[in-house]
């Protein structure tokens, strides 16, 4: 019963993980698909929302880091 039980909780880390990485996919993709665009203020905003991204991503890191919690998925 145990084993059944560890395997459905594996099998739905595994599925909420790799919805979480087709989140970010997916949110790349619509940042290229900006990046590429012709208009200058789509552009604009691609960039700004990346440039937000990767500073959250920074904040995270650090905060990770002074945690002393350094498991990533």
């Amino acid at each position: 019963m145990a084993s059944v039980l560890d395997s459905l909780i594996f099998s739905f880390h595994l599925r909420q993980y790799f919805v979480t990485c087709l989140r970010a996919l997916f949110r790349e993709l619509m940042i290229l698909r900006g990046c590429f665009a012709v208009t200058d203020s789509a552009t604009s905003s691609a960039y700004r929302y990346r440039t937000q991204l990767l500073i959250r991503g920074k904040s995270a890191m650090k905060i990770l880091n002074k945690s002393g919690d350094s498991t990533l998925p």
